[in-house]
């Protein structure tokens, strides 16, 4: 029972990891930009788990406190810390700024748009404070500083986390565990010991005990001794058998192949970014720690690339984020398409891509790269136009990590940028 607990705390830490990465981003900057991202959204109102959530911290850039909610009843997410004054500075600048209007040598383009602005910003302060107001106070009370709260009788998990930003802060999270803990390996495990324990006693009652019956049950008691991750359920013993230790074994068939399917489906969201379909840090972090060892221990090679979208803001600044989001996606996509089976592509963050190869020396690398880029290159975006993107390679060296191979990525992705973009540098 402590086993799955732990396991089922740290799928939600591990698959959580976007939502601290974009949280950290939006406490450490100026705005609350980050965290309204449609992709950012997206990701909140898929996951079917996550009932609330509560971004808070200090800003790095204005030491002012920082502080956001998504309540799952309203699909969205919502400011709900704001200046005692705010309401009464808008109101101020939208008074001004309508009075100016009469002034015949006033540029009224530039009011109107500032007075919709003011507006704008009115409107979403009183709808975030009645949002604020309906919020589900259940959740907030029981949310502390404790990194995590399971409160079985509800079926919900209380997660805090700290964000990764210079003044810190908290994500609290409240997750529906219900269906996964209806379904837990240990306790189908246990029913069905139970049943069998059951179908035991009955049978020494009536007197009928024999091997026709103890034989099958040994083999079924054995066979669910496995790790049902890998059991086979074809091979479910007695499962062609018509009295009662076949049906026995028919209905745990069909709840081991539901345990096997969710297990497929929780991996998955665990291991796949959400927006590009391809594999997410989690995914690279993990196959990159094998990587490194195995390249330690038999001296083969490893490369590790960074690729950047060029000029990428002006995608979002110019067409908007969904325009953003479909050029991330269009890259994406072309990339995982071109590179090496054996190769491991995945998202590390925002517009940059990480690019794992396995055996692979720098300058095979490089070529590989100089491929792909000029794949990018042919790339054409019906509103967007022509995607351009660099390339910063490194390789292994003796005594390497992660960040060290990926600190040397950047270095050359910084020459790449430097020397005109659309280039592949090698550090």
């Amino acid at each position: 029972m402590d086993n799955y607990t732990n396991n089922l705390i740290n799928f939600y830490k591990n698959s959580s990891t976007s939502i601290i990465s974009t949280a950290s981003l939006a406490i450490s900057g100026k705005n609350y930009g980050n965290i309204q991202l449609p992709s950012f959204i997206k990701e909140l109102t898929i996951n079917e788990k996550l009932l609330y959530l509560k971004i808070s911290g200090i800003s790095d850039y204005s030491s002012k406190k920082f502080s956001a909610v998504y309540d799952k009843k309203h699909q969205s997410l919502y400011r709900n810390i704001y200046p005692i004054d705010f309401k009464n500075r808008i109101e101020k600048k939208l008074k001004r700024f309508t009075s100016k209007l009469n002034d015949p040598l006033a540029d009224k383009v530039k009011l109107n748009f500032l007075i919709q602005r003011a507006k704008d910003a009115l409107n979403q302060y009183n709808t975030n404070i009645n949002l604020s107001k309906e919020a589900n106070n259940n959740y907030s009370s029981k949310i502390s500083n404790n990194s995590h709260l399971l409160d079985f009788q509800s079926n919900l998990l209380y997660l805090t986390l700290e964000t990764n930003n210079k003044n810190s802060g908290m994500v609290s999270m409240v997750f529906d565990i219900s269906e996964i803990n209806d379904i837990k390996y240990q306790i189908i495990k246990n029913l069905i010991i139970e049943s069998l324990i059951a179908l035991i006693i009955s049978i020494l009652v009536l007197n009928i005990l024999s091997k026709k019956i103890i034989d099958p049950l040994n083999k079924l008691s054995i066979f669910m001794e496995q790790d049902f991750k890998n059991i086979d359920t074809s091979q479910t013993p007695a499962i062609n058998s018509n009295d009662e230790i076949g049906i026995l074994s028919k209905r745990f068939k069909v709840l081991l192949e539901k345990v096997q399917k969710l297990y497929k489906e929780t991996e998955k969201k665990a291991y796949i970014d959400a927006l590009t379909g391809v594999n997410n840090r989690n995914k690279f972090n993990e196959i990159f720690e094998k990587e490194l060892k195995r390249s330690e221990r038999y001296k083969t090679q490893l490369s590790v690339t960074i690729i950047d979208i060029d000029k990428f803001k002006n995608f979002n600044d110019t067409y908007g984020h969904l325009i953003g989001d479909e050029v991330l996606t269009m890259m994406a996509q072309n990339v995982n398409e071109n590179v090496r089976d054996t190769d491991i592509f995945a998202r590390w963050g925002g517009e940059e891509f990480v690019l794992l190869f396995i055996d692979t020396s720098a300058d095979d690398a490089v070529i590989a790269c100089s491929k792909l880029k000029d794949g990018i290159q042919r790339l054409n975006h019906p509103i967007a136009g022509r995607i351009t993107a660099s390339f910063g390679v490194t390789h292994y060296i003796q005594e390497d990590n992660l960040k060290s191979m990926l600190k040397r990525c950047d270095d050359a992705l910084y020459v790449a940028k430097s020397k005109g973009r659309n280039r592949v540098e090698l550090v």
